[in-house]
C-alpha cells in the first residue's frame, strides 16, 4: 500500500513547526517536519530555518483547516 506525501506549509523556524506539529498530531495527523537549509551537515543548530511541514494526501484539507482555526489563519498557506 502506498501513501502519498504532499506539502502543507512552512514554518518560520523549529518552535512553531513544533507547535503545528502537535495540534496536527493530536488530532490525529502524522507530520513529517523537514529542516530547510544547509541541512544535517551544516554547523550550528536548525533551530531557527524554516521548516517543511508534509502530511499524507488524505489529510491535507483537514490539516489546513485544523491549522487555520488554531492560529486563527495566522500560519501562511503557500
Amino acid at each position: 500500500m502506498s501513501v502519498d506525501i504532499v506539502y502543507l506549509t512552512t514554518a518560520p523556524n523549529e518552535p512553531i513547526a513544533g507547535l503545528w506539529q502537535s495540534i496536527l498530531e493530536e488530532a490525529g495527523i502524522p507530520v513529517l517536519v523537514q529542516p530547510l537549509g544547509a541541512g544535517f551537515g551544516a554547523w550550528g543548530s536548525s533551530s531557527t530555518l524554516e521548516h517543511r511541514l508534509s502530511v499524507r494526501a488524505d489529510d491535507l484539507t483537514r490539516a489546513q483547516e485544523l491549522l487555520a482555526a488554531e492560529t486563527d489563519g495566522a500560519w501562511d498557506e503557500e
